[in-house]
């Protein structure tokens, strides 16, 4: 369904009354969201972002963290 003054017109013609059709009437379909909302869309986002990049980079980023840690002769507990 389009947002049109027409349709202003006819779905809330008591907001229409003595404006002119075509000048006065400013359709507003859609408000925006508040800040709040724009940053927990953006904060979800940048984490699943986040994630699947790490998903996708883990599998080649252990072995050099493996080889570095080996190189300066770090052993995890219970593999002395």
């Amino acid at each position: 369904m389009n947002c049109t003054r027409l349709l202003c017109g006819i779905a809330e013609p008591q907001l229409c009354d003595g404006a002119a059709v075509d000048e006065e009437i400013v359709p507003l379909c859609f408000q925006r969201d508040s800040l709040q909302d724009e940053l927990i869309v953006s904060a979800f986002l940048l984490l699943v972002i986040g994630l699947l990049v790490w998903t996708a980079v883990r599998a080649h980023v252990k072995p050099v963290v493996d080889r570095l840690l080996a190189q300066y002769g770090y052993n995890p507990v219970g593999q002395a």
